[in-house]
């Protein structure tokens, strides 16, 4: 019964106006429009609650650095991140300042060509500099939950989005 419900539907849908189609599932059964609706919505939504790590997605956002394995940074500089045109990427480790470039293949954030400042800091913060761009340098796992910017290594880098100035 379902199946061929969700086949006429599918058939439907080619026929009739999406509004016009909605009204006649409703006029044939609360139950049939209700599993037809929510398969609908799955379909044009793609059934993905977190969407992938793009290029296309990075670009022209800025995040700072809110916890590492679950806790927040204790450092005086914060940590962050800003995306710009080609997916040059540009931020604070915690201790220098970095530029670079970066890409994205299956939901890995890798950086290149990195360069940086090289004031020395203290111990904490040469060590998450060192954790955090190594990890993006060797490639780590990136991905968007909710509207947080999750990047799982050996540690997991949590960043939240920040403002940034018009394009």
């Amino acid at each position: 019964m379902l199946k061929g419900t969700f086949l006429l539907c599918l058939f439907a849908c080619s026929v009739y106006t999406f509004k016009e189609l909605i009204v006649k599932l409703y006029a044939m059964n609360r139950f049939v429009f209700t599993f037809v609706f929510f398969a609908l919505l799955c379909s044009l939504s793609g059934c993905n609650a977190t969407p992938s790590v793009t290029e296309n997605a990075l670009k022209h956002t800025a995040w700072r650095l809110i916890s590492v394995d679950g806790k927040s940074p204790t450092i005086a500089t914060p940590v962050s991140l800003r995306f710009i045109d080609a997916l040059q990427i540009s931020g604070s480790s915690g201790c220098n300042r970095f530029f670079g470039e970066a890409q994205t293949t299956h939901d890995t954030l890798v950086i290149k060509n990195v360069g940086m400042t090289r004031k020395l800091c203290d111990e904490q913060s040469n060590a998450l500099e060192h954790q955090l761009l190594t990890s993006m340098q060797n490639g780590i796992q990136a991905q968007f939950n909710g509207e947080l910017l999750e990047l799982n290594g050996e540690q997991v880098f949590v960043f939240k989005p920040v403002e940034t100035d018009a394009r």
